[in-house]
């Protein structure tokens, strides 16, 4: 019954440690998931102003300036008012940011590493394009989806 660190207090007191120059650069603490409530108000305190992190063994750690949290959500239906109003939000809905569009900046950071040929990374982004093969059977499974809804219903 004796506390341990998870993993995000065990990246901040990496980061805290400086052990090797941490505070010389930025970093980005990024969460993915629902956001569970009672974990997410743990958070609050993290969030605001006071930037400390208060572990239930109750040692608390400060964020430091060049720490960023981002917390990456499908829904909000499990926040509390209280996590949303310490947060800024950034919302797409599904048609501002298409297929292409995603497949479009991999391909491009892939090919800035040098990753595979010009011709190769051509082929790859055709078949994410509107009238590619990839948006025509997301269109073909999305109506297959619809039409065994209404079935059910």
């Amino acid at each position: 019954m004796e506390w341990t660190d998870g993993i995000f207090t065990g990246i901040l007191r990496s980061i805290v440690a400086n052990q090797r120059g941490e505070s010389k650069r930025r970093h980005w603490i990024l969460f993915d998931g629902d956001v569970d409530p009672e974990w997410a108000e743990n958070l609050n305190s993290v969030l605001d102003d006071n930037k400390l992190l208060t572990l239930p063994s109750g040692e608390r750690l400060s964020i430091p300036d060049n720490v960023r949290i981002m917390l990456e959500v499908d829904s909000l239906k499990e926040a509390t008012p209280a996590t949303v109003s310490r947060c800024g939000m950034l919302w797409f809905t599904c048609s501002s940011v298409t297929n292409e569009m995603c497949v479009r900046g991999i391909v491009n950071r892939m090919m800035a590493i040098g990753y595979g040929s010009v011709v190769f990374m051509a082929l790859i982004r055709s078949h994410f394009e509107t009238d590619g093969i990839v948006n025509e059977l997301l269109e073909v499974s999305g109506r297959a989806e619809q039409t065994n809804l209404v079935r059910t219903l």
